[in-house]
């Protein structure tokens, strides 16, 4: 997973609520989401790999798309998060997750890069 955050992490990922993850979709990402996004709300699963990374992007340049990822075996992806979410906090704890959508992208924003304003409607972005 390109998402493995050896970059050092501030506490402002703990804040983040909505989310955009580009990746390979080959396994159920959702476990490393959900330990890194603690407050994540809004999340958009974007399959395949971009030749750029991201460290914003617009909701409008997105895609919503109906297909599956090999791993989710079922259509409802809140269930396999919350799943995730029982699995790494066995005690408990409410999940702040309540939506996730996939997504798709247009090759021609690989090389977009936008300041981060989310007044603007910008995504933190995790590639």
């Amino acid at each position: 997973m390109d998402c493995n955050h050896k970059l050092t992490l501030t506490e402002d990922h703990k804040k983040v609520k909505h989310l955009i993850y580009h990746g390979p979709m080959s396994y159920n990402p959702f476990p490393k989401i959900l330990r890194f996004y603690p407050k994540i709300e809004n999340l958009i699963l974007i399959g395949g790999r971009g030749n750029a990374r991201r460290s914003e992007i617009n909701k409008a340049d997105i895609s919503i798309v109906h297909e599956k990822f090999s791993w989710a075996l079922e259509d409802d992806l809140l269930t396999l998060a919350r799943k995730a979410w029982r699995d790494l906090k066995p005690t408990g704890g409410r999940m702040s997750l309540k939506h996730i959508w996939r997504g798709s992208l247009p090759d021609l924003v690989n090389n977009v890069k936008r300041s981060c304003n989310p007044k603007k409607g910008l995504w933190t972005c995790c590639t």
